[in-house]
């Protein structure tokens, strides 16, 4: 009988070969456009603007975009279906928990004297005292939904990366 614990690797396995092998199919099934669309950019209006700045417009929650398109698309391409894997440390989600037990996450931003600032996932900041924490620790999970390959369909998909590919 195979254990619960090796049961839940071997499925995380598969979902992690079942999305490389996504990924591989999208940056090898890719194709620039050759004219210019905005569906791209309504693609990323309605599902990245809330957390990402493009030329000044957009959200502060995760990291600004100018100049996002220098990564080429076999970057921005897993970095958008699987964000997790490598996660920029300045966008690392903390989990705090208070010693009364209320549990925030969010961005740790700065320390201003005993208290350590965050931002929740709108980009508003909020103050933890240090002695009111029972505890403080990493998030393996960035805020950025890990979602996006399920839901953003694949010819928006390259509508999005020829809008980014085009921001330098």
């Amino acid at each position: 009988m195979v254990a619960w614990g090796e049961q839940l690797l071997a499925a995380g396995a598969a979902q992690r070969e079942e999305r490389q092998k996504l990924i591989d199919a999208r940056i090898a099934n890719f194709r620039p456009a050759t004219t210019f669309s905005d569906a791209g950019k309504v693609i990323f209006v309605q599902n990245c603007s809330g957390c990402h700045q493009i030329q000044g417009s957009g959200g502060l929650a995760g990291p600004q975009l100018d100049g996002i398109g220098n990564w080429g698309h076999k970057a921005l391409t897993q970095k958008i279906l699987d964000p997790n894997r490598n996660i920029t440390e300045a966008f690392r989600t903390y989990n705090i928990t208070l010693k009364n037990d209320k549990t925030f996450t969010g961005l740790y931003r700065r320390n201003e004297g005993e208290t350590m600032v965050f931002a929740d996932m709108t980009g508003q900041e909020f103050s933890v005292v240090k002695g009111e924490m029972k505890e403080y620790r990493a998030s393996r999970y960035t805020l950025m939904p890990d979602e996006f390959r399920n839901f953003i369909p694949e010819k928006d998909f390259y509508a999005l990366l020829d809008y980014l590919l085009g921001v330098k």
